[in-house]
Order: C-alpha cells, then structure tokens, then sequence
C-alpha cells in the first residue's frame, strides 16, 4: 500500500512537471501561478452556470415536490460524462504514456500500478466533476434548507461517485487489450475505442431516457410521491441509486443505510477491479509503445510520384496533416472531440422524450432565430463545440525538441505560420457544417439562418486559430514526457478556452446590444443587420491578427529556443 501511494505521488508530481515544465529559467513558478488562476477561473465559470441551472429548475419544481431530480440528474450527467470521457483517457494513462517503460521493471505489483493509475485518472475527474456538481449541490441545499448532513452525505459521495464509471470504462479497454495486439493495430485500436465510447454513451442515454415514465399516467402516479421521479430518473445507472435516495432524504435513517451500502458498492468494486486489471493489465502493456509498419516496394511511377516536386505551403501542410492522422494520441486529443461534441449533445437531446418535446416547441415558434438576441445565443452555444478543436493550439508544441527546425527551413514564416494553422482552420469550417447538419432540421432553421451561422463560426473559428498559435508560439511547450501532456497538461490549452469564452461573452453582449438598438427595424431585418455586424466585427479581428503576424512574424518564432 505504501509503495502504491508513493508511486501515485511520483506520477503526480511528474504530470504536474510536465505542465510546467519549459526550457527558459524562472518561468515555472509564474506558470504554476498562471495554471492555478487559470482553473480558478474555469471553476467559478462553470460554477456559476450550474447555480444559474439549479435555481431555474429548484423553482421549476418545488411546485410538484419534484426538486430531489436535480440530485439525480447531476449525478447522472456527471457519471454520464465519466464513462465517456474516461475511456479516452484510459487508453492514454494505462497504455500510451511513456512511463510505462520505466514502471514495468521496478519490483512493483502489477495490481500497485494499475491501482495507482486508476487514482490518477480519478484524482483529475474531480476538477470537473466537483465544478459541476458541488456548485449545484450547495444551492439545492440552501434553496430547500437541508441539514449539515447533506452536505456531509454529498461531499464524500463526490469522492466516490467516478470511481465505478472509471472502473467500466477502465475494464472495457483492458478486456479489448487482451485480445487485441497493440503491437501490429495500435494505430486502428484508438479509433475503435473511441467509437466505442460514442456507442457506449449513446446506449447509456437511451436506456436512461427509457427509464422516465412516458405515460401520462405512470408520471401522475409518481409525481404524489416526494422526490419519487429522482430515484427513477437514475435506474439507468443502478450503482448510483442509493446514493440518490440518501441525499433526497438526508434526514431519514433509511439515508444512513443507503450511504453505507453506497460506501460498500464502491468498496467492493475497487476489490473486483484489482483482482480482473492484476490479471489482464500487464497482458496488454507489453508492447504498448510500438507501432505496426509496413513493407511496400514502390515502382519507379509510385516513387516519382512520392518525390514531384510540390508547393512549399502543399508540402508544409501535407506534412502537418501525416504528423497529426499517424499519431492517434494527437489525432485523438486535438481532432476528434471537435466532431463528438456535436453528435454527443445532439445524441443527449434527440434520444431524451423531453428534449425532444423541447425542439417541436422550438420548431414551432415562428421566426425564433430572426430575434437577433436568440440568433446570437444560438450562435453562443454552436460556438462552444470549437473548443474541442486544439490542432493549432499545440501546433508548435506537438513538435517537441524538433520544434527549432521550423526557423532554419528555407521557408517564409509566414507561410509557415499560414501551414501550421491551415488545418485547425479546416477543421473549424468542417466542425460548423458538421454540427449545421446534426442541428438544422430538429430545430427548423431556415437557409438563411444556416448560411449565416456557417459563415459567422467559421469567422470565429479561424480567428480563434490565429489565436491558438499566437500563443503557443509565444510560450511553447516543447519538453513534456509523454504525447498526452502535450495537450492534457499544457497551459496554452487553458488561455485558448478563455479566449473563446470572452469571445462567446463579446457575441452575446453584441446580441444584446442591437436587439434593443434596433428594435425600431423589422425582426427579420434587425436579425440580418445583427448577422452582418458579428461578421464585419470578425473579419476586422482576422484582418488585424493576420497584420500583427506579419508584422511580428521573426520576433514570433524567435520565442521556439
């Protein structure tokens, strides 16, 4: 046991190096510093979007005795949320991190490391997990007067609420691992996963959708009952049930029970979780770090072909473009969540009965998003989904040591800061049309509003680029122990989601602003002028970041030491 904590504190200490770590002398603290705030911020955030939800729904439904649901859908959502997102990053800590090479040798119990990592992994679920929820949880109590010992009940339920998400989605990667040869597929085997999770969430939100009552009658029947439709609402994950009906009625002594039986639940599934991962953990590991190659012999066409001479920028971006779709941590890190975001928000709506009640009413509201103020939160929460997109954000950075290369190439650096960033902006433009196609029809939209919505994110989205490497050439983080940090622990990352938070904040103040300026005009002409405003604004913060590169382009890359 001793040796397992002191391991969990080396890996620790070794990720929280990472984050910080940089070649120039004296900037660690300042970054520590930086880092700090930057969570701060996300924190208060987050936080204060959970309480404005919690008292919205408090108030929605103390009428009907219902407010206990509010307990159960954070615990839903956040066990949801687990289970998605953790089967990525099970596969990064347990098998594609670069200390493995260095723990299997040391005279350590396979069940040692594998418990330490899985500590880890629950160690950061807790940033996000208690940003969402213990906001919530803290605003239900007050709103509704509850005892010290709900608060008592939430907090060391909090601590144990993503450890059986985390098993599942640890053992899921672990099985697949023991049948799966990493070795000759590691390349195809993060995609597989990664369909996985997407399927595997979509499965968990329909059964949950099935488990509310849809009869008109089953839901009278359980509305005279206090709180009935919480401990309903999560039958879609049986592990968390007790821990619903504890803090629904904290007061009772049936709450004691339900808590110590939701201690031992969890207990006892760590127990289980050693003895399965002790067996089949090391199984997979070995060989973890290799890829599979391939002999091909290439004809003197084929070999012409390979060696034609191409454009600089071509070949600079066609270079970017085999780095990042041969490298699945990167492709997977910096690509993908830009596409699941979208399919699994809109998987979490179209298969929930009320939300898709929710879109019908939408629909049919006539003209809703000629209001140019609904127009721009519309815009808001579209342009959300791009901050899953952090292809230039690390652009620089996914370079490591070679990084110096790029001010010794015969190349402009302009042109080479235009390369990096090219397709982080493709990727933006696809991601908008993308979620166009997943969100236009169930929420009616009208060509115009399509057309309008594509053009104005797809603006953002390449603003945000210049942005993202703007700033990860200003401080690159160039020495990380493994490719996973590179995004995961990287500050850089952290100013690029402010930077499009203050963005989302500049389009909705912007939004209303001209709603009350223009309330004179037509709707339809009001919403149109607004439209045009939002995309003269962004393409003026285009036409100056682009300036400013040009400008400062050699003091720029003068920064990659």
């Amino acid at each position: 046991m001793k040796k397992m904590f002191m391991l969990v504190n080396a890996l620790m200490k070794n990720a929280q190096s990472a984050s910080f770590a940089t070649k120039r002398r004296g900037t660690k603290s300042k970054n520590s510093v930086g880092m700090i705030i930057l969570y701060i911020f996300l924190l208060l955030y987050f936080g204060a979007i959970s309480i404005f939800i919690t008292v919205g729904l408090n108030s929605s439904l103390e009428p009907i005795n219902q407010q206990g649901i509010i307990i159960s859908m954070i615990l839903v959502l956040v066990t949801l949320l687990t289970l998605f997102f953790s089967i990525f990053s099970c596969i990064n800590v347990y098998y594609l991190s670069s200390d493995i090479e260095y723990l299997l040798p040391l005279p350590l119990r396979p069940h040692e490391i594998l418990l330490a990592k899985f500590i880890v992994l629950t160690i950061y679920t807790y940033i996000f997990e208690f940003a969402l929820a213990l906001p919530s949880f803290v605003t239900y109590g007050i709103m509704n007067n509850e005892s010290v010992l709900f608060y008592l009940y939430s907090l060391i339920i909090l601590i144990f609420l993503p450890v059986i998400p985390l098993i599942i989605a640890s053992l899921i990667v672990m099985v697949l691992m023991s049948f799966i040869n990493l070795t000759k597929h590691r390349d195809k085997f993060v995609f597989v996963i990664s369909a996985l999770g997407i399927v595997f969430a979509v499965l968990i939100n329909v059964l949950s959708s099935r488990m509310i009552p849809q009869g008109e009658q089953d839901a009278m029947i359980l509305l005279q009952t206090v709180n009935a439709l919480a401990i309903n609402f999560g039958r879609a994950f049986p592990f968390i049930i007790p821990a619903i009906s504890c803090l629904v009625n904290a007061l009772s002594v049936r709450a004691i029970l339900n808590f110590i039986f939701y201690i031992v639940i969890n207990i006892a599934a760590i127990g289980l979780f050693s003895l399965i991962g002790n067996s089949i953990y090391f199984k997979g590991a070995l060989g973890s770090k290799e890829s599979s190659s391939k002999k091909k012999m290439l004809t003197d066409k084929e070999i012409s072909k390979e060696v034609a001479s191409r454009g600089q920028l071509f070949s600079f971006i066609l270079k970017e473009w085999r780095l990042l779709y041969r490298n699945p941590t990167y492709l997977f890190q910096c690509v993908m969540p830009t596409f699941i975001f979208p399919v699994l928000f809109f998987v979490l709506f179209k298969f929930n009965k009320q939300y898709e009640q929710l879109f019908d009413y939408i629909a049919r509201v006539e003209g809703m998003f000629s209001n140019p103020f609904v127009f721009t939160i519309l815009v808001c929460i579209l342009t959300f989904f791009l901050i899953g997109n952090t292809t230039s954000g690390s652009a620089i950075s996914r370079d490591g040591s070679y990084a110096t290369v790029s001010k010794y190439l015969p190349m402009d650096f302009y042109k080479q800061f235009i390369g990096k960033i090219f397709l982080g902006c493709v990727f933006s433009i696809v991601e908008v049309v993308f979620t166009m196609i997943v969100f236009a029809s169930p929420l009616k939209l009208t060509i115009s509003n399509v057309i309008f919505i594509i053009v104005i994110i797809s603006i953002i989205g390449i603003v945000h680029n210049y942005l993202m490497f703007i700033v990860d050439l200003k401080r690159p983080k160039l020495v990380w122990d493994s490719e996973i940090s590179v995004v995961k622990n990287n500050l850089n990352i952290f100013i690029d989601m402010i930077f499009l938070f203050v963005n989302m904040l500049i389009v909705f103040l912007i939004g209303l602003l001209l709603n009350k300026v223009l309330s004179f005009l037509n709707p339809n002409t009001a919403y149109v002028v607004t439209a045009l405003v939002l995309i003269v604004i962004h393409v003026l913060a285009w036409f100056v970041l682009d300036l400013y590169v040009k400008r400062n382009k050699i003091e720029l890359f003068s920064k990659i030491e």
